[in-house]
């Protein structure tokens, strides 16, 4: 098992409302990670992200840092830079739609009263998640996105 701390702290970038984000790698099942707590993934799948150039593994490659190591390594150092990224077109159409999809649905509630702002979304917290992180992203790869 691999475990490193990765995003804002690893940035210094801490505020008072900041969280920590933690990853763990891992052969199998572990019983003692708690996925609301630890991203879990398999070595496998992390070589495949490191691979295919994944955003994410690029994050890691930038600013993770290894808390513990069971055989005592750097997993992530050893597998160096990340491929370069070739998805992209592919990523920004599946993440517009989802984007579409999800502001179809608040618009709808909206309209019905069920939300009175995309800022506050405690009801929709996948929706929320979704706007905070991937909405400017989103806007760069398709700059007539409608708002």
């Amino acid at each position: 098992m691999h475990l490193y701390a990765f995003g804002s702290v690893c940035r210094g970038e801490i505020a008072r409302d900041s969280d920590i984000d933690l990853l763990a790698l891992v052969s199998g099942h572990d019983d003692r990670l708690d996925p609301a707590k630890y991203s879990i993934y398999s070595y496998r799948k992390m070589k495949a992200m490191w691979r295919n150039g994944n955003p994410f593994a690029w994050h890691l490659s930038r600013e993770s840092r290894l808390l513990f190591a069971q055989d005592e390594r750097d997993f992530l150092g050893s597998l160096g830079q990340p491929a370069p990224y070739s998805n992209c077109h592919q990523d920004c159409r599946k993440f517009y739609g989802v984007y579409l999809e999800a502001l179809s649905s608040l618009d709808r509630d909206m309209a019905s009263g069920g939300v009175r702002s995309f800022s506050n979304l405690p009801k929709y917290p996948q929706y929320s998640d979704l706007f905070l992180r991937w909405e400017s992203w989103a806007r760069l790869c398709f700059p007539g996105m409608p708002r």
